[in-house]
């Protein structure tokens, strides 16, 4: 009986490693399953944006060939270029800095005159281009010159200071000191 009972165990035993060990395997047969699976998407969207980058590099190409050149008309843009390359010349140094500026603002104030003076005279006619347009209008300052307060700073004014400068007025009567003494203290230093 009891060695019924002992080979009852062993059998029990090894049936139970035996299931212990398929169960293992079968759990790493579905890990790797599963990793392959992982690595097969991997490559598959890898292809997908290899071939998604391959297509879009070819309609760039594509496009380059199909579009319109740069440049719409040639001559244009070569005088266009001549007077930008003609405009960009470097700056003259010495005595003939001055005059070459007076001229350059004579040449400024011209086209101005020329620009007002076409304006009063004929408004339909207009041979002037688009970007002498802003010359036309006259410039106005918002607030009235001779309504715009200037201080003197060598004149005591309470408003010079913000209210939060030490140097206020306010603040310094309320230190405790006298205004009369800050200002006589800042003119002996002077």
């Amino acid at each position: 009986m009891l060695r019924q009972e002992a080979e009852e165990l062993r059998r029990q035993i090894a049936l139970s490693k035996r299931a212990e060990k398929n169960k293992q395997s079968k759990e790493k047969e579905e890990l790797e399953r599963k990793a392959r699976e992982a690595q097969e998407q991997k490559e598959q969207e890898e292809a997908a944006l290899a071939r998604w980058e391959a297509k879009q590099k070819g309609e760039l190409d594509g496009d380059s060939k199909t579009t319109q050149p740069l440049v719409d008309d040639l001559e244009t843009f070569s005088a266009d270029f001549a007077s930008y390359k003609a405009k960009s010349k470097k700056a003259i140094k010495g005595s003939e800095r001055e005059a070459v500026t007076l001229s350059l603002l004579e040449r400024f104030g011209n086209r101005l005159r020329s620009v007002i003076g076409s304006e009063e005279s004929n408004e339909e006619l207009c041979k002037f281009s688009p970007m002498d347009d802003w010359m036309k209008n006259r410039l106005v300052s918002e607030v009235p010159t001779p309504a715009r307060k200037v201080l003197d700073p060598t004149m005591p004014h309470p408003d010079r200071y913000d209210l939060y400068d030490p140097r206020n007025p306010l603040n310094v009567r309320k230190r405790g000191g006298d205004v009369e003494s800050m200002i006589e203290k800042k003119s002996r230093r002077v």
